[in-house]
């Protein structure tokens, strides 16, 4: 019978041997892009990753295997994704990339940059009273009340900069960058529609924004060149690039992002106040409803203070299609309307 420690060295060794093949994976997925790239297909194909997922599925042998590594196989092809984009993309379009905030968006952000280009230099800052290392571009990743304290600030000690922002709620940062911006800096709105429940640095991760919708909300002191610029820095960290102005930015955000949270809390308050006990029984619906009600209250508090009207809209209508809902429910079988025939 084989001791513990001689299984434990056999799966160690496996385990050396799985990711020594991951590593051979991404590098061929490196070449393949080369190849894509130079004979003009596209980098994104469906139909082949569909057929690796089929073919992972009939390989597999165990239950539990097979129950899982279609999720599994998705990750793996993401990492490929990322690398491929990487050796794909244009040039950053700034060479000294500062970030203020240590969080979870900003060390994504941060190591997004550096595998798009490794020769590029991104430094965090963390106090702009002091000297000011050389600057092309400064990104802050941070809370939309610290981005308003800031921007005079960065006016004071900064020039020949662009600066952008990442905040969940533009309405009153457009209008302070759009007062600020001048001949020698000037200030973008953004927002990548990306992010975890999670916070701090430790959870960040390069691949965070690949595939993601990027806003970008530009008021009348934006030049078309920086705009372009900031488009060209959105791409090449692998996200999809919206324009929108500020009242369709809040409002809509407000609906899919700022709207979820509250209602996910809700969701969690109401059972909890309702049957504490139940919440011992809750599967993976419940869990995935209300995920990001263990987020981050500062955040919650900041998405209500800065966007208060548009929830608030939002909230009346969900109330009525609730009640809508209810009544239906009463007399018919099937009061919801189906998600496709809603796309549809």
């Amino acid at each position: 019978m084989d001791s513990l420690s001689r299984i434990r060295e056999q799966i160690d060794r496996l385990d050396r041997e799985m990711v020594a093949l991951l590593d051979r994976r991404i590098v061929l997925a490196a070449k393949l892009a080369q190849v894509k790239k130079g004979e003009g297909h596209n980098l994104v194909d469906p139909n082949r990753e569909k057929q690796v997922l089929n073919n992972v599925k009939r390989y597999a042998k165990e239950p539990v295997v097979q129950h899982d590594i279609e999720e599994l196989y998705e990750k793996v092809m993401r990492m490929a994704k990322i690398k491929q984009m990487a050796v794909c993309n244009s040039p950053l379009p700034f060479n000294h990339i500062g970030i203020i905030g240590r969080g979870m968006m900003g060390g994504s952000i941060q190591k997004a940059l550096k595998q798009a280009d490794s020769n590029i230099e991104v430094f965090f800052v963390d106090d702009l009273s002091h000297e000011i290392p050389s600057m092309d571009l400064l990104i802050l990743a941070i809370p939309t009340e610290e981005v308003l304290k800031l921007t005079p600030v960065i006016v004071k000690h900064c020039s020949n900069l662009t600066v952008m922002d990442i905040a969940s709620t533009k309405q009153s940062i457009i209008k302070q960058f759009e007062r600020c911006s001048n001949e020698t800096i000037e200030f973008v709105g953004t927002h990548p529609m990306a992010g975890s429940e999670k916070s701090g640095i430790e959870h960040s991760t390069g691949g965070l924004f690949l595939g993601c919708r990027w806003v970008i909300t530009p008021h009348e002191n934006n030049h078309p060149k920086t705009l372009t610029l900031v488009e060209q820095l959105i791409q090449c960290l692998q996200a999809d690039v919206v324009y929108l102005d500020v009242k369709s930015h809040d409002e809509k955000i407000g609906l899919v992002s700022h709207m979820v949270r509250v209602l996910s809390s809700s969701l969690y308050a109401f059972a909890l106040e309702r049957d504490p006990m139940s919440l011992e029984l809750a599967g993976p619906g419940f869990h995935s409803m209300t995920r990001i009600a263990k987020g981050n209250d500062e955040l919650l508090d900041e998405m209500i203070r800065f966007n208060r009207e548009n929830i608030a809209q939002h909230l009346d209508g969900m109330i009525d299609h609730l009640i809508q809902v209810r009544n239906k429910l009463i007399v018919d079988a099937k009061p919801f309307i189906v998600l496709e025939e809603r796309v549809s």
